[in-house]
């Protein structure tokens, strides 16, 4: 049961909560901020593909995660079970981060640099934890 727990953590991303009320922050941004109505409709469209893409991403990946927590609790799991998982896990990321790069793009061709500014704001890091 560790190892699963281990797994689910190390391999587990952004509840779908938060990151749904992140794409709605980023509509409300494009509904408010975007004047020219057919590139709204664009733009709206093309977050609307994002949260779809990682909605079934997160979905995927919950299968995998599962499958590995079946095989990491197996008494006699050798490296050959576990690397393939592993392996299909990885190649899932690179894809999704692969769209995900390209959604940006597209995204960002079809803004100026203002509208950018106002609808995906940069991210202000942290101070370290003392």
């Amino acid at each position: 049961m560790l190892w699963a727990l281990l797994a689910i953590y190390l391999f587990g991303s952004r509840g779908a909560s938060e990151l749904n009320a992140v794409f709605e922050q980023i509509k409300t941004h494009i509904k408010s901020d975007i004047r020219d109505d057919t590139r709204r409709e664009e733009l709206l469209a093309i977050v609307g593909d994002v949260e779809k893409s990682t909605n079934d991403e997160i979905k995927s990946r919950g299968r995998i995660v599962q499958e590995l927590s079946a095989v990491l609790e197996r008494h006699d799991a050798t490296a050959g079970d576990i690397r393939p998982v592993l392996d299909r896990y990885r190649e899932r990321v690179e894809a999704y981060q692969a769209r995900m790069i390209e959604y940006r793009l597209d995204l960002k061709g079809k803004m100026t640099r203002e509208e950018w500014a106002k609808v995906i704001p940069a991210e202000k890091a942290s101070p370290p934890a003392k």
